[in-house]
């Protein structure tokens, strides 16, 4: 059964062009891994609403998201990116991050 990671950011002060850049880049090695149908989203209405972005990904399984996750990790490609996003002058905080499925 398919499920959705789904990860919301809380951006800094004036750099939403700057975390919009950096999920653009990142989402293609999460595709390269297993990832399907990304999306880049910004919360329009509703309590801390503003500055926030949610990015998106779909996976055939729990198993999948597992070793797709494992597989982005150990990705040169995607070190130098996890680097910027994660270092201390990250463009953005991770407020959380959810593995969903429909029920």
């Amino acid at each position: 059964m398919a499920v959705r990671l789904a990860t919301v950011l809380r951006v800094q002060p004036g750099r939403d062009q700057e975390l919009i850049e950096l999920l653009r880049a990142i989402n293609p090695i999460i595709e390269k891994h297993g990832g399907t149908n990304l999306r880049v989203l910004q919360s329009q209405v509703g309590t801390g609403a503003y500055s926030t972005y949610v990015n998106s990904s779909e996976w055939e399984s729990l198993e999948a998201w597992a070793a797709g996750t494992t597989a982005f990790f150990a990705d040169p490609d995607a070190a130098p990116l996890l680097a910027k996003g994660f270092g201390p002058d990250a463009p953005a905080v991770i407020e959380s991050q959810n593995v969903l499925q429909d029920v």
